[in-house]
């Protein structure tokens, strides 16, 4: 007997050291998850307000500088377009005036032109002439030259040889005739002397005349004294013996004298004949490069006018583009404003994106851990375990006879603990089962499962149930019931379903199946003259058949159809659904009208710290933290701080309905207290505790709200405790947020320290501060001065109320 109880004392010892462990490993573990996730939070929440700060900010300078710079435009273009107007009337004036221009000066170009060609002809031919006159005169000196020659020979051989007389005589008579055809060649050449002479003075050569004279003077002289020399009748006697060589020789002179003034006169009206010439092709080559010049000046005014043109026309267009920008600009604008707030929700939905996959990947984390901790169901899972609140996952839940089992736990819709019964979501699993395998549960507990009916029945048993469906559309729409009666019967009752008092936004489709027996495809259960269950290839609970399908045939789109998933009275039609979900958890959650209500009517709460609801007016549920162990319990917790993780710098809104989480940190809402405390008369406890773990209280006989008339006015009295009186300094004190400043402070008490609260000038007290991670000393922190007359910052503080005795 000895033996057998020390085994027993063993057994217990061995589970409470392993109940011991593995509540440490969890703390551990999560308190270190729960730190990185706080951190991550704030840092992702200030990034994001950032973010937001800034995106606001870029696109207001980004509007007001497209505003600025479409008016600027606007004034660019007036004033372009004004210019341009003028730049084009008096373009189109210099236009006309040099086109004027351009015509009168073509017209005296092409006079010139004429002009020009003429007298150049002129000139040629002159020049022609003179220069063919030349030539001939030319050869003929050079004839007379060569004649010469010969005779001055022929007078050598003469007085060398007197037997050459006969010759001699020959000679001269040959001469004679020589003389004779140069005669006639003189005629010739005398009368193109007087047409060069002519020529010359149709040049304007008044110097040529003269000397044109004086050369016909001298080759009539020239040629005068060669006709006397061979004229046979002159009575000249020559003597052979002594002067015919002397005679010859003088003769020879003169000619050569007279032809080298022929040839110097000649030259000089060939010099004054080309200098002429020359200066008149001079100038008209001057008046031709003039004229290339303003043919050049008209060239450049033509492409000026041409290129001056375009650039109006340029500018028009630009002008056109420019009044194109600014309509599309002005466009872009407006539809850029509506996207304003598209891109605040986009970057809302990134940023409670990023926060829940930072919690899923926390909770996957978890997983391993989570499979250890147990409890009856979910709810006694987070009972036991707070800080698995808002860790939604699977774990391990014991049922009759120590047996386990895995469920899907979701543990931040409605603050959690809620135990998924059935889920819908892909398709992945089929649900038309036998009667067995819906006895027994079937599945993935992670996506799409059955839990069972008899385990359902093992759970509802034990205590009263809340059901709670959640779906979705294919579009995205969700949608909710709420059933605060549900549990479901033993097998010999074929699990009878009771299902009742229907809240919610999808409309109470499951009402009509109320105390219907569940039916498979080899049990038929119904009401219907044929298996609902095999015509419409599901199983569930049904009437005649249904109004809500959850176990039929899933598709992927939006069909009307009653064989998919259906919730009928959500749309009034048979809508398939992408999603839904089944989940439960106890009613204890959802008993009284405060704590203290919740545990005079279930005795069995006492000293079951916990989540419960609380009822308000028009049958509204609020979860509330209750504290059913200090003092004999029923406390109804109204504010509470322990880790920072929840920001208590918020405006009047926010404390007005409540903020943060029922499971960690948060504040109950100033609109719930005033309900709670104008219905009965309550009592204040407020627990703190120091970072060295050192704790004290204070206790409030009388205490109480006001409306939100009075700006919920504070009512405060009756001090004990051991932690001092620093709440009594703002009696009758009205509420105080960043956005309301009711105190009696010069400046915002609020705004000053970042708080809220009750607020004279300013505080005793700041459970509302911010909080810090180490025991620093400022009024901006949470404090209690009159605990240490010093404004310590506390690592823990909590409010709780409950009706006085």
């Amino acid at each position: 007997m000895g033996r057998l109880r020390r085994l027993v004392d063993i057994v217990i010892l061995t589970f409470l050291l392993k109940l011991v462990n593995g509540q440490a490993i969890f703390d551990e573990e999560t308190e270190r998850e729960e730190r990185f996730l706080n951190l991550a939070t704030r840092v992702m929440d200030t990034k994001l307000q950032q973010l937001a700060q800034v995106v606001e900010g870029q696109l207001t300078q980004k509007l007001d500088a497209i505003e600025n710079i479409a008016m600027v435009k606007m004034d660019r273009v007036t004033e372009t377009l004004t210019k341009n107007r003028k730049e084009e009337e008096e373009l189109v004036r210099n236009l006309s005036m040099s086109m004027e221009k351009q015509q009168s000066l073509f017209q005296v170009m092409r006079a010139q032109t004429v002009a020009k060609a003429k007298e150049n002809g002129h000139h040629m031919e002159i020049t022609g002439d003179i220069m063919a006159t030349v030539k001939n005169i030319e050869t003929r000196v050079i004839n007379l030259e060569g004649l010469g020659g010969t005779l001055r020979n022929l007078t050598t051989d003469y007085n060398n040889d007197r037997s050459n007389r006969g010759r001699a005589v020959i000679l001269l008579r040959s001469l004679n005739e020589s003389v004779s055809n140069i005669q006639t060649q003189q005629i010739l050449l005398k009368q193109e002397l007087v047409s060069v002479m002519n020529l010359t003075l149709g040049a304007d050569s008044s110097s040529n005349k003269e000397e044109m004279d004086e050369l016909v003077q001298a080759l009539d002289l020239m040629f005068k004294q060669m006709q006397k020399l061979a004229d046979p009748n002159q009575n000249v006697h020559i003597d052979f013996n002594m002067g015919i060589t002397d005679y010859l020789n003088n003769s020879r002179a003169i000619l050569e004298k007279q032809l080298t003034t022929m040839v110097s006169t000649l030259n000089t009206v060939f010099n004054q004949t080309d200098r002429a010439v020359s200066l008149s092709t001079n100038k008209m080559a001057n008046e031709l490069k003039e004229m290339k010049k303003e043919m050049a000046n008209l060239l450049n005014m033509e492409r000026l006018i041409t290129n001056t043109t375009l650039l109006f026309e340029n500018k028009l267009t630009m002008n056109e583009e420019l009044l194109r920008d600014i309509r599309n600009l002005t466009l872009s604008v407006s539809e850029q404003l509506p996207s304003i707030n598209e891109t605040l929700q986009l970057i809302t939905k990134t940023s409670e994106e990023m926060i829940r996959q930072l919690m899923d990947t926390n909770r996957s984390s978890l997983t391993n851990v989570t499979t250890d901790l147990l409890g009856t169901d979910c709810a006694d899972i987070l009972k036991t375990f707070p800080k698995t609140g808002g860790k939604d996952g699977v774990y391990n839940i014991t049922i009759a006879s120590d047996k386990r089992k895995q469920v899907y736990c979701d543990m931040s819709t409605d603050d959690g603990g809620w135990t998924v019964i059935q889920r819908r979501m892909d398709g992945s699993v089929d649900f038309y089962r036998n009667w067995t395998e819906y006895r027994n549960g079937f599945g993935n507990v992670d996506k799409e499962y059955w839990i069972g009916n008899e385990i359902l029945h093992d759970l509802t048993l034990l205590s009263n149930h809340q059901l709670r469906v959640d779906m979705q559309r294919f579009n995205g729409e969700e949608a909710y019931a709420l059933y605060s009666n549900f549990s479901v019967g033993d097998e010999n009752s074929k699990y009878q379903l009771t299902v009742q008092e229907y809240s919610g936004n999808a409309g109470d489709s499951l009402t009509y199946s109320n105390k219907m027996k569940f039916s498979t495809l080899d049990q038929d259960n119904d009401k219907d003259q044929n298996s609902c269950s095999t015509y419409w290839k599901t199983a569930g609970w049904f009437n005649k058949c249904f109004y809500t399908n959850p176990n039929g045939q899933y598709t992927d789109s939006e069909k009307k159809s009653w064989k998919n998933i259906i919730w009928y009275y959500w749309k009034n039609s048979n809508i398939a659904l992408k999603k839904i979900q089944f989940m439960i958890r106890p009613r204890a959650y959802a008993q009284g009208t405060d704590c203290a209500d919740i545990l005079k009517k279930c005795p069995r709460t006492s000293g079951r710290d916990g989540v419960y609801n609380i009822r308000l007016t028009c049958n509204k549920l609020k979860q509330v933290y209750c504290d059913m162990s200090t003092d004999n319990g029923g406390w109804t917790v109204i504010q509470r701080r322990m880790d920072g993780s929840v920001d208590f710098y918020r405006n009047w809104t926010e404390y007005q309905n409540g903020f943060g989480n029922v499971y960690s940190e948060y504040w109950i809402g100033n609109e719930i207290l005033h309900k709670l405390t104008s219905a009965r008369n309550y009592e204040l406890r407020v627990d703190m505790q120091r970072f060295n773990g050192e704790k004290a209280y204070a206790l409030y006989s009388n205490f109480s709200v006001g409306d939100e008339n009075s700006k919920y006015e504070l009512t405060v009295q009756g001090y004990s405790g051991n932690a001092g009186g620093s709440l009594t300094y703002i009696n009758k004190m009205k509420f105080s947020t960043v956005d309301q400043d009711n105190d009696n402070f010069a400046r915002s008490c609020s705004a000053n320290y970042k708080s809220a609260g009750w607020f004279k000038a300013c505080y005793h007290t700041n459970p509302n501060g911010q909080y810090t991670n180490s025991e620093k000393k400022s009024t901006k922190y949470i404090n209690w001065f009159t605990w240490k007359n010093s404004n310590i910052a506390l690592k823990k503080i909590q409010f709780m109320i409950r009706p006085r005795a």
